[in-house]
């Protein structure tokens, strides 16, 4: 999952945001293989360059699923791109 953003908190915001849509949408669809697709490469490519952050804790809890503490990581395109985060778990 990816979070993008001006700061590294709302980055992270809008990470969560995305994960609290995939679990909702998923048990409204009764999907829950949606919830262990892989990502693509060029994504597990990004999480492993990026660098962790910690910017707060992520609590998550949608129906009967929680999600506590999920690895989050920073990747920055470029230095010319310092402004534009990207959060992944």
């Amino acid at each position: 999952m990816i979070g993008d953003g001006d700061t590294k908190e709302a980055a992270l915001s809008q990470l969560c945001d995305a994960i609290t849509a995939q679990v909702t949408a998923s048990l409204e669809m009764k999907n829950p293989t949606n919830l262990f697709k892989t990502a693509d490469p060029e994504l597990f490519m990004k999480f492993a360059a990026g660098k962790d952050i910690v910017v707060g804790q992520v609590h998550l809890k949608v129906d009967s699923i929680s999600i506590d503490d999920p690895e989050t990581r920073e990747y920055v395109e470029s230095e010319a791109d310092e402004d534009s985060r990207v959060a992944y778990a």
